[in-house]
């Protein structure tokens, strides 16, 4: 097989998230094989190089700004895109986060486009609280037009890869998509994330934790509010939410909860956490909770459960396909905060059932392999 071509504007050390996080895990793995993958990307840095000499990147002046950052991008790869595919004699071109990395100008240069959507525009605009009215028209605008552009890309391109039954479903609903164009290959553990050091970071062990980006979809406001009855009851228990800014005013709409409720010394928002530290975090939680509103898989709940950890989580299609009720954990009905935290209560006083829904995570994490899910992108790629 000839060299194959990513293209993504999200990836490590500049970008996090889950789309950065599979835009990497896909290109090591795929190093792995005898495929010779190259990537192109962009970065906020002027003539920044990676050391790895199959990743090219573009400086793109406008990275900080959501919307402009990825036309922007579209505008300015295609150049090179189309250089780098002769040059390295490239077989196909696979754009790692849809339209946010490729409006569809590939398929100017090859019939074999390739794209992977991780969660449609559809299933993004659904959650808008916290969101000021000015944002919400800028927001909308800006995912209409996505929106639109997913649909047309998908329609053109050779092959959709998504990564859960739950995405494939809502493709198929938003844009009328073949349900044989779309393969479903799942995203995998990579326990290099997750590294020892020398630093040990010290925690107080009696804490719940969640992981997610402090944007309105990952419904940190339900996990809050749940959390006060929570307090009310055990007044032991603490809750660290880890995750980087994403939304300011979602952000501000949290610290004020934390301070209404007066749980300021119970309820801690941990940001630019390290791999080492979050490690540890994990290791040391009594469990994991999950209040997400919209997700394309999950991937801090594989996380989780490679720790051994037991998951209480609101019942959403993608989180259907990770968390079995009373078996790696509960599912609790979407939104329903008095549920969750008797769910929450019931759990932490339970520690034989911690072990043996933990030890049933840890088992169930064991699934998804590195090598499994590069096999079944490689056997897509194969039949073209």
């Amino acid at each position: 097989m000839k060299s194959l071509m990513l293209v993504t504007a999200d990836f490590p050390p500049f970008a996090g998230g889950g789309v950065a996080r599979y835009s990497k895990d896909i290109y090591e793995g795929l190093k792995k094989t005898n495929n010779n993958p190259v990537l192109i990307t962009c970065s906020p840095k002027k003539s920044y190089k990676f050391k790895d000499k199959n990743i090219y990147c573009l400086y793109n002046r406008f990275y900080y700004n959501k919307a402009l950052k990825y036309i922007w991008f579209n505008i300015i790869s295609l150049g090179l895109k189309k250089k780098v595919f002769e040059t390295k004699k490239c077989s196909l071109i696979h754009s790692l986060s849809s339209c946010q990395s490729d409006v569809g100008f590939s398929r100017l240069i090859t019939k074999n486009f390739f794209i992977s959507i991780l969660n449609t525009f559809s299933q993004v605009t659904k959650s808008n609280v916290g969101i000021s009215k000015k944002d919400k028209f800028f927001r909308l605008i800006f995912n209409t037009f996505m929106k639109l552009n997913e649909h047309l890309i998908s329609k053109i391109s050779k092959r959709v890869i998504t990564i859960s039954e739950g995405t494939k479903n809502a493709i198929i609903k938003d844009y009328n998509i073949s349900n044989n164009k779309i393969k479903v290959i799942p995203l995998f553990i990579n326990k290099k994330h997750f590294y020892s050091s020398q630093k040990k970071h010290h925690h107080e062990k009696d804490y719940i934790m969640t992981v997610g980006r402090l944007v309105p979809r990952k419904g940190f406001e339900y996990l809050i509010e749940s959390f006060n009855q929570v307090s009310k009851i055990d007044n032991k228990i603490k809750l660290i939410i880890v995750g980087d800014s994403g939304d300011k005013d979602y952000e501000t709409l949290l610290v004020k909860k934390i301070e209404e409720y007066k749980l300021n010394n119970r309820v801690v928002i941990r940001k630019n956490v390290s791999d080492s530290e979050l490690s540890e975090l994990y290791k040391y939680s009594r469990f994991f909770v999950f209040t997400s509103q919209v997700e394309g898989f999950g991937l801090v709940l594989l996380d989780s459960m490679s720790f051994g950890k037991p998951i209480i989580a609101f019942n959403i299609p993608a989180v259907k396909e990770l968390i079995k009720d009373n078996y790696n954990g509960y599912l609790v009905p979407n939104k329903n905060v008095d549920l969750l935290a008797k769910r929450i209560l019931s759990l932490n006083k339970d520690e034989d059932n911690i072990k043996e829904l933990g030890s049933n995570s840890l088992k169930f994490s064991e699934r998804y392999s590195e090598k499994r899910t590069i096999k079944l992108l490689l056997r897509e790629y194969e039949k073209n």
